[in-house]
């Protein structure tokens, strides 16, 4: 509730207290730890103590480790945490450390056809991307949407699906292979339309992207006409 009102500070209170009387319950290693620890490595990277919430991710790493294993799906939350945190921080390469390893974890627990292995993928596809691995981005990219469409892993009109549609259009614009980056600004804005209905405002974003690609690539008849949609579908 603390976290959710900004009051960071007092957030931080109460974990310390709440892993308090945890530790001297059931000791420093137990995994009711976990919760907390988690918490407050969150609230610590927020307020800028990146270094103490590393830690933090650590020990609750370390925890469940000992508890559940080193192949345990119970590592995914923390590790997904700290790659974050550290992608945030500028440390691409040790970030790449912790979502291959997740991508290790669900590929050994579910095998190689299983949505969270694509999910896996576009977050490992996130941190090439930021080491400036662009093309084994887009390859990480493609692979976990496709397998993440194959398995009904998650819906397509799901925003996190649609962020992960635009972010490899982006990257395919990028390297100059606008064309293939169009398409799947054509899906998003098809699939919005399906789903919400072609007046729904979430389609203006997805004709100012197509818009923009079209202008890039000097067609701008296309351009035009999709912004006339949008100032035609406006109130």
């Amino acid at each position: 509730m603390y976290s959710a009102l900004g009051k960071f500070e007092s957030s931080m209170v109460v974990y310390k207290r709440a892993i308090g009387v945890l530790e001297s319950k059931h000791g420093k290693s137990s995994i009711f730890l976990v919760s907390p620890l988690l918490g407050m490595a969150k609230i610590l990277g927020s307020i800028g103590r990146v270094k103490k919430a590393i830690e933090v991710y650590h020990r609750s790493i370390a925890i469940l480790e000992s508890s559940k294993g080193v192949e345990s799906e119970d590592l995914v939350v923390p590790l997904f945490g700290l790659g974050n945190l550290l992608m945030k921080e500028g440390r691409t390469t040790d970030s790449e450390i912790h979502f291959n390893r997740i991508l290790s974890i669900y590929r050994k627990l579910y095998g190689e056809n299983d949505g969270r292995v694509g999910m896996a993928l576009c977050s490992l596809a996130h941190a090439k991307c930021s080491t400036g691995n662009v093309e084994e981005a887009i390859d990480l990219y493609r692979k976990g949407l496709q397998l993440i469409k194959d398995t009904n892993y998650i819906a397509l009109d799901d925003s996190i699906m649609e962020k992960m549609r635009i972010d490899l259009a982006e990257l395919l614009h990028v390297v100059g292979r606008g064309k293939e980056g169009r398409e799947l600004l054509e899906e998003c804005l098809l699939i919005s339309e399906r789903s919400k209905g072609k007046d729904h405002p979430s389609s203006v974003s997805h004709l100012i992207n197509l818009a923009t690609s079209y202008s890039q690539s000097k067609n701008f008849v296309e351009a035009e006409r999709l912004l006339r949609r949008i100032i035609i579908s406006g109130p």
